[in-house]
């Protein structure tokens, strides 16, 4: 009796860890929660700050809440960047970029950046998606210009952007509202050894990545009477291999310190998706020029500043903010860190032991220490909105948050960031 009391008691006991364990595990996989309506909460806050930096905003007052102070010689600069995903099959209909291009049009109407870096675009999908807007949305429709590879067409004929030589050309695409800002040139380079080889790629690259380029000048001058520039660079870094991103960040930064030095007053965005989590070689190396527009938000936020959201993730596969829970957290902590340290994940289940010797074979390629994302468990966004302020200039971020964040009805595989930026004279 005492024998089969205890092992009662035993049982009692492993039924009550049993449970724990499941309801802990259900808990990780819930919380914390973010849905629709937060989305839509962020947006409405957006706006707000919006009207307090802007040049309209602030001629009705001089001080606003939370410290922020108006003056009318400052301007707002709203910038997004979007992996609006590839036009190809999906295995659920409602993904597929037909159905998509018209969420993607309302998450570009509500939000109304003046810049928007997208990646992945083909020419005929970018077409697709400035018609909706003028159909949808005539003005915004009229005011966005789109900036990609200027090919040069045969003489005599004119080459549009769902010209099928153009396929490739928006893969990197600027666009831009013309009403606000002026194009004064461009330029694009292909991420290799030889930038100005056409398609050409290194490093083990699987992918051709590309960098493209724009110079554009405000259209609403300072207090001073000056117009305000900026050097707008768009990339997408190869997804499977670490050693071609490191050597894809490193061209790109030499080429954003080269256009800076020739034009030392105008201030630099770095937009794109990096396929790096922060803290990894990538991001260490483009951040010992630039800054990162969530993490100097997320410094500010702390006086109420900036106003930021959340979000771990930007790349949600289909799956939403469903990956913002803590059990998705720790799965991507691990991916990321396997991903930074050179781990080469085939496109496919490994199903034979060749597969399985090749991940192992290239796993630690490089320092696993270094592979480590910054923030575990807070933030695996692989889209950033890197930044640095002209000579003479501030530029300081009053909202960077993931857009469009939802469970269901995806514009994309990816959520856009969005911030908003505060350009000033620096006294």
């Amino acid at each position: 009796k005492e024998r089969e009391k205890a092992m009662g008691s035993k049982g009692r006991k492993l039924g009550c860890g049993v449970v724990g364990f499941a309801v802990l595990v259900a808990v990780l996989a819930v919380f914390p929660r973010y849905d629709h309506d937060d989305d839509n909460g962020m947006l409405a806050t957006y706006r707000q700050v919006l009207q307090q930096y802007s040049a309209d905003g602030a001629a009705a007052a001089t001080t606003t809440t939370r410290g922020w102070r108006n003056n009318s010689s400052q301007q707002v600069l709203s910038v997004m960047t979007f992996n609006v995903r590839l036009d190809c099959e999906e295995n659920n209909p409602s993904n597929h970029f037909t159905k998509r291009v018209f969420r993607i049009v309302d998450t570009v109407a509500k939000w109304q950046p003046h810049l928007i870096g997208m990646q992945e675009p083909f020419g005929g999908q970018v077409l697709h998606l400035v018609t909706e807007l003028s159909n949808h949305h005539p003005e915004l429709g009229r005011n966005y210009k789109v900036i990609g590879y200027e090919r040069k067409s045969p003489q005599g004929t004119h080459w549009d952007m769902g010209h099928p030589r153009r396929h490739d050309d928006y893969k990197v695409a600027i666009m831009y509202d013309d009403s606000r800002l002026e194009l004064l040139e461009n330029d694009y380079l292909w991420l290799s050894k030889t930038p100005r080889v056409e398609n050409s790629k290194s490093w083990g690259s699987i992918g051709v990545r590309n960098l493209n380029i724009a110079r554009l000048r405000s259209r609403l001058p300072n207090q001073q009477g000056d117009f305000e520039e900026f050097i707008v660079f768009n990339t997408h870094l190869d997804v499977w291999s670490e050693e071609a991103r490191r050597g894809q960040s490193q061209l790109a930064l030499d080429t954003i310190s080269e256009w800076q030095a020739k034009y030392p007053a105008a201030s630099v965005l770095l937009l794109g998706d990096f396929n790096t989590a922060p803290g990894q070689a990538a991001y260490r190396t483009l951040n010992s020029y630039l800054s990162d527009a969530w993490a100097k938000c997320k410094q500010l936020s702390g006086n109420g500043t900036c106003v930021s959201n959340q979000v771990a993730n930007s790349f949600h596969g289909w799956q939403g903010t469903l990956l913002n829970s803590y059990l998705a957290r720790i799965g991507q902590l691990i991916v990321f860190t396997l991903h930074g340290s050179g781990v080469v994940f085939h496109r496919h289940v490994p199903r034979t032991l060749s597969d399985w010797a090749d991940i192992v074979g290239s796993f630690n390629s490089f320092s696993l220490a270094e592979a480590v994302p910054l923030w575990p468990f807070n933030r695996f966004h692989v889209d950033w909105i890197l930044f640095r302020a002209g000579a003479g200039r501030m530029l300081t971020p009053r909202f960077v948050a993931v857009a469009d964040a939802r469970t269901t009805d995806y514009s994309s595989d990816h959520f856009p960031i969005v911030a908003l930026f505060d350009i000033a004279q620096n006294s």
